[in-house]
């Protein structure tokens, strides 16, 4: 499983001056509206990931959880997420806002799992967004996921989402079981307006 998902930036180091070349032209293009392999990255955080293993039992943890070695990180329930979550690393005294992070991540397992059909099996790969629906402040939901704040209009079609929801994600990759990763081909799969 990739670490992190390339921006347009990073393929400079990794092409050079060719690189720099290559994502300028899709820049340009994507402002021509032709180009189609660029896209506009949501950034959340904690990066997670979720769906049902190959026995349809679902597992949601957080990027480290899945790839853990020497412990079992894909988690099969909100207690089993907490507790991954608050064992992990030196010592036993973690944050206050640390617990706060594993209570939210235990609060929203019920969530992803009723969004997952059953009969689906494979991953998804994605940025959490929010736990709780944002407040609504002058006609927009305001959340911070991380460094970037997020303004969405209540009455556009994805604020008319985001306020049917109780927790919000940005799934940008689809995962096998051996941490292969593709692209999402249907974002109509999930069930439900909880997330």
């Amino acid at each position: 499983m990739e670490a992190r998902i390339q921006h347009a930036e990073d393929v400079i180091f990794w092409e050079g001056s060719a690189g720099a070349k290559r994502a300028l032209t899709a820049l340009s293009n994507m402002a021509k509206g032709g180009e189609k392999n660029v896209t506009i990255k949501w950034d959340g955080s904690p990066a997670v990931v979720f769906g049902r293993n190959p026995k349809g039992k679902f597992v949601f943890t957080d990027k480290s959880g899945f790839v853990a070695k020497g412990y079992d990180g894909k988690s099969q329930s909100g207690d089993d997420l907490e507790n991954m979550l608050l064992s992990r690393g030196k010592g036993g005294d973690k944050s206050a806002s640390y617990k706060a992070f594993a209570g939210n991540m235990k609060d929203v397992y019920d969530e992803y799992e009723k969004a997952v059909p059953k009969k689906h099996r494979g991953y998804f790969k994605g940025d959490l967004l929010y736990f709780n629906k944002p407040k609504l402040v002058d006609g927009a939901y305001i959340f911070k996921p991380n460094t970037v704040q997020y303004k969405v209009q209540a009455d556009s079609d994805l604020g008319k989402r985001v306020g049917r929801s109780k927790t919000g994600i940005v799934v940008h990759r689809v995962v096998d079981d051996a941490g292969t990763e593709g692209p999402l081909q249907n974002a109509d799969i999930f069930e439900g307006n909880e997330v």
